[in-house]
């Protein structure tokens, strides 16, 4: 069960400590086993009954539909300005048909919530709460305010109907354009009790799809408090993929790294790539607070971020500025690694994917209709990026020219290409995925691209009308990726002789 803090502190009703003192795990539930034949069927995944209907047994909250209002409403207060954004530029994606013929333009800014618009600037600012909670997903809570508030890093709504959708019996959600209201089981504000059950195969429609896969499910069922003097956290929404993590929270590292104060400790998932990438910016690993499911982090002093794009990890073009700088100064300032000082410096790109969706099929064919076009002094690779370090990944993407692969994490390495170069999408558009109209070529390597178009970094998808997200294998049409190829051999020779297309 939760049991208390260290120290007492006044932190709201006292039914509260009540309530989850009093919380056991096997009086009020228990685990469903995981009807694993029939996750490819696309059942639900696996949840927790619930046993009991008492009042007493749930903690109200305001919600707050944001960081900036969390802030407001918790008695927090700005301390440093990070940097400014003016807005999100979103053009119309270049998307091809499999014949290799450009399909129609969807035209339009897509605005989301959170965002700027367009030319208004908006600070990003790094800001402290006394006496605060924070938990899996980057959700925050304080119970200093009556009722208390909750709100959380990126996308609360998305995370509270997200838990209603695993455990319905545990969560009663009202939400409404300026604050709603939650009931919660105690038990739910530890990620242990989230994922307890749940399988991690994408198929099962669990959408704790990449915790269930770094946690596992067999996280000890229960909850217990962690007490530190300050805290930084940096893991939100999905920061479990890698995509995620360096365009919706590496961002928020790089804010708080130096406006708090030095014995400030970073809360972070335990995935490597976190601790690798948080390590090259500049945290040592002794200030880095690994998470454990079955905690909920109390600080003295939390320190959090306002400003960003909090729905959805598409960061404007400053943001994604300030990332490549910190990448690109990282990679620079570490020593030479082993077996990529041999390469040539400039390369064409094949991500080859492992895992149980979106392989590329035809792979061998891609990478010669590459190698058909290579020119002198550029060599094409063939990479499965897991089998390098964080640090590897970066110094190979900062010699890439052309980058391809299926959608997938891989595709966020756009963030470290030199200015000029292309990024190829075989994009899957039989079903939609993602917050954006994926079917006509929106996503979030599109995004990340035309935030980078000043640079001439030019994005191309091509539409896999068989594929679907977590289809196992993806098949890359040849006649419309050669005629990205085309296009990219001519604009690589006007570069070459001193013009530009």
């Amino acid at each position: 069960s939760l049991a208390r803090p260290g120290r007492s502190r006044k932190r709201g009703p006292s039914s509260w400590e009540g309530c989850i003192a009093a919380w056991q795990p096997h009086r009020h539930c228990k685990c469903i086993d995981q009807n694993y034949s029939g996750k490819r069927a696309g059942l639900r995944p696996s949840r927790m009954e619930d046993t009991t209907d008492s009042d007493s047994d749930w903690i109200s909250f305001t919600l707050a539909p944001d960081i900036d209002s969390f802030v407001q409403w918790t008695g927090g207060v700005a301390i440093a300005t990070a940097w400014t954004e003016t807005g999100i530029c979103q053009p119309a994606p270049h998307l091809l048909r499999p014949d290799g013929r450009r399909a129609a333009a969807v035209l339009g800014l897509v605005q989301t919530r959170g965002a700027p618009s367009i030319g208004e600037e908006r600070p990003v600012e790094v800001c402290r709460i006394l006496d605060t909670f924070a938990s899996f997903e980057g959700l925050l809570f304080s119970m200093r305010t009556e009722p208390p508030v909750l709100s959380a890093t990126k996308g609360l709504r998305e995370l509270a109907h997200m838990l209603e959708d695993v455990h319905p019996g545990a969560v009663r959600c009202v939400l409404d354009d300026d604050r709603g209201t939650l009931q919660i089981q105690p038990r739910m504000l530890a990620l242990s009790n989230v994922l307890r059950g749940l399988s991690p195969d994408p198929r099962s429609g669990n959408p704790f799809y990449d915790e269930v896969r770094n946690f596992g499910n067999n996280t000890p069922c229960g909850s217990r408090f962690v007490t530190v003097p300050r805290l930084a956290p940096v893991v939100r929404s999905f920061s479990c993929n890698f995509l995620h993590f360096m365009a919706g929270t590496l961002p928020l590292a790089i804010a708080l790294l130096r406006h708090v104060p030095e014995d400030t400790q970073f809360l972070v998932y335990p995935v490597p790539f976190a601790c690798a990438l948080l390590e090259l910016i500049g945290i040592p690993r002794d200030r880095m607070l690994v998470f454990e499911p079955d905690c909920v982090y109390h600080a003295e002093e939390l320190f959090v971020v306002r400003g960003l794009n909090e729905l959805a990890d598409l960061p404007a073009p400053e943001t994604v500025a300030v990332v490549r700088a910190a990448l690109c100064a990282a990679s620079v300032a570490t020593g030479p690694v082993v077996g990529l000082e041999a390469m040539e410096p400039r390369v064409l790109l094949v991500i080859e994917r492992r895992g149980s969706e979106r392989r590329l099929e035809n792979i061998t064919d891609v990478e010669q209709a590459l190698r058909d076009v290579c020119p002198p002094g550029v060599d094409v690779l063939r990479v499965a990026l897991e089998d390098l370090c964080p640090l590897e990944q970066l110094r190979l993407a900062s010699r890439c020219q052309f980058l391809i692969g299926t959608e997938g994490a891989g595709l966020a390495h756009v963030l470290s290409i030199p200015a000029g170069g292309m990024v190829v999408n075989v994009l899957p558009t039989r079903s939609r995925f993602g917050p954006m109209p994926s079917q006509d070529g929106y996503g979030y390597f599109q995004h990340l691209c035309s935030q980078r178009a000043r640079e001439g970094i030019r994005y191309r998808a091509i539409s896999c009308p068989d594929a679907d997200w977590d289809s196992e294998l993806v098949r890359c049409p040849i006649a419309a990726l050669r005629v990205i190829l085309n296009e990219w051999a001519a604009i690589f020779a006007a570069r070459q002789h001193g013009t530009d297309c």
